[in-house]
């Protein structure tokens, strides 16, 4: 396998890398809607769409935009804890970001292949509905008593906790590990 330069690549690319490394057998394109860096559509018999852009530009616009800026940090948060538990190799946030992102998706992935379509079609309505509920109680913090940033800290947790989202964490948790044992990095 041969070796790839995070942050000279797009998310895109990184995805098909991290793919054959994994000898996962997922299809990858790069067809997202804008501003939507990362995402699974189970249609097609199942893809993982990531963008065409870098690490960089990705990290750049998500920690410059209040709504996202939460979220990015939590991911980075979230990664870091896992791997700061031996692995020495280093990566930068930005890198750690897109590859998170990345297995992510490749988990939501394996969860759609693992169940059937009517229990995959189940747990994604739950997550709709548990979705809509975190973005009325956010709209309600911020009329009330929460400043605009705590509502968002708030829920970029509470998005971590949400069906399918979890499971999807650990799995990349997983995966990170295995990356960075390959000896990949910045």
């Amino acid at each position: 396998m041969n070796a790839i330069n995070f942050s000279q690549s797009t998310a895109y690319r990184i995805a098909v890398w991290l793919n054959q490394a994994l000898e996962l057998d997922i299809a990858i394109d790069s067809k997202v809607e804008p501003h939507t860096w990362f995402q699974f559509s189970d249609d097609n018999g199942g893809v993982v769409h990531c963008a065409s852009a870098t690490p960089g530009e990705i990290s750049k616009f998500e920690l410059g935009k209040k709504e996202t800026r939460d979220h990015y940090l939590e991911i980075i948060h979230l990664a870091r804890a896992a791997i700061s538990k031996g692995d020495s190799l280093e990566i930068n946030d930005a890198n750690l970001y897109v590859v998170f992102a990345c297995l992510h998706e490749f988990g939501h992935y394996r969860q759609w292949k693992d169940l059937s379509a009517a229990d995959y079609r189940a747990l994604v309505d739950r997550r709709h509905a548990r979705f809509d509920q975190l973005n009325k109680t956010i709209l309600t913090m911020k009329k009330g008593y929460a400043r605009g940033q705590e509502a968002y800290q708030y829920f970029a947790k509470e998005y971590r906790r949400l069906p399918l989202e979890h499971e999807s964490d650990l799995f990349a948790l997983e995966q990170l590990q295995i990356v960075l044992r390959m000896g990949v990095g910045d």
